[in-house]
């Protein structure tokens, strides 16, 4: 007898995001920018097989500066 094998994955990924800039003059003739952007990733799966619940999350800055 052959026996039918299943699997299903319910997969979300969500990501929550603010970015901040402030610029300045350098002198008469340039102008400076910096800022950052902050993120907030959470990952959540549930196989169908499985009886638990994988979660897991992370945070990620990146720094900007621009003249």
């Amino acid at each position: 007898m052959i026996q039918l094998l299943s699997n299903s994955l319910d997969y979300h990924q969500k990501v929550y995001a603010f970015y901040s800039e402030m610029s300045f003059p350098v002198g008469k003739l340039f102008e400076a920018k910096i800022g950052g952007r902050y993120e907030r990733t959470q990952i959540s799966s549930f196989y169908s097989n499985t009886p638990e619940k994988v979660s897991n999350g992370y945070n990620t800055f990146v720094p900007s500066f621009l003249f």
